[in-house]
């Protein structure tokens, strides 16, 4: 999906499982620049995950707090600060195999500051499993 305003970016996630329970927590990161500015979002997420009948593709849900790091460069001058936020996502991931798989996912973040502007992250990737 290509829309207006569209900027290329990375990020990270680590999701931390239960076993024996549909909950998780996510540490996710982001890093893109748009004009002037480059942002940073970094959050915390509480998930709940849901796998299809075979266990090849889990969808997840989930929000929580974070911190947002907003850097504004104009020539010489720079400007930067960090706000609370809130960020929520959903997904899906795709099992290859045991340890390997593609995500795909759409993230929201909002600074919690007045005036502040939605961003919608849409994203995915591979899946490495580092447990048992």
């Amino acid at each position: 999906m290509i829309t207006s305003g569209t900027v290329p970016g990375g990020g990270v996630n680590l999701t931390i499982n239960r076993a024996d329970s549909p909950l998780a927590f996510r540490i996710t990161g982001e890093y893109y620049k748009k004009g002037a500015g480059t942002n940073v979002p970094i959050g915390v997420v509480g998930m709940y995950q849901a796998s299809n009948e075979s266990g090849k593709a889990t969808f997840f849900l989930g929000a929580g707090p974070g911190l947002i790091y907003l850097k504004t460069s104009i020539g010489a001058f720079s400007a930067s600060t960090t706000k609370a936020m809130a960020t929520g996502l959903a997904g899906v991931r795709l099992s290859l195999n045991e340890k390997i798989g593609v995500f795909v996912k759409g993230q929201f973040y909002r600074a919690l500051t007045s005036g502040a502007k939605n961003s919608l992250s849409i994203g995915g990737g591979i899946a490495i499993n580092l447990g048992s």
